[in-house]
């Protein structure tokens, strides 16, 4: 049987020393951002973190007469329905403005009030017999639940 090619004549663990040649070893991969590509690619997320930043406050500023009615309700507390319907009317100003709605009153004030919030469903009937009887003749639960929609309706609402 012939012997293959490879294998050398004296063995074939017995590799003849002067065959081996130096290992070349490439240069270390640098990790630093240096190309062209790496600055665009931080260019573009900092713009977008700038815009994203700028509209967060934004949005802050415009919400702030939420959080300031958000305060007056709590400085009235629970049992005033009036204080509550006044800051109701003032926030809905500021939010949609004067000429849509200060006029709006009774059923349609209601009506209003329920598209503009989902989650909120006010009565035109409480809104009357508030403005024409007072808050006095109402139950203590029908001023608590209204004080809660007003702050559900400001929280909520689609301005």
């Amino acid at each position: 049987m012939a012997r293959p090619d490879f294998i050398p004549e004296h063995g074939f663990g017995t590799i003849a020393r002067h065959s081996f040649q130096e290992v070349v070893v490439p240069e270390p991969i640098a990790y630093g951002f240096e190309t062209w590509g790496w600055a665009a690619v931080f260019t573009v997320l900092f713009v977008v973190a700038a815009v994203g930043v700028l509209k967060l406050v934004k949005r802050y500023k415009a919400n702030q007469y939420r959080r300031d009615a958000l305060a007056l309700l709590r400085m009235i507390g629970p049992e005033s329905a009036q204080d509550a319907a006044v800051i109701l009317k003032r926030t809905a100003i500021q939010a949609f403005g004067r000429q849509e709605v200060a006029t709006l009153d009774g059923q349609r004030w209601a009506e209003f009030l329920n598209t503009s919030c989902r989650q909120c469903r006010f009565e035109g009937e409480f809104f009357d017999t508030m403005m024409y009887r007072g808050t006095d003749r109402l139950e203590s639960g029908a001023q608590k639940q209204f004080v809660h929609d007003v702050e559900t309706w400001i929280r909520s609402h689609d301005a």
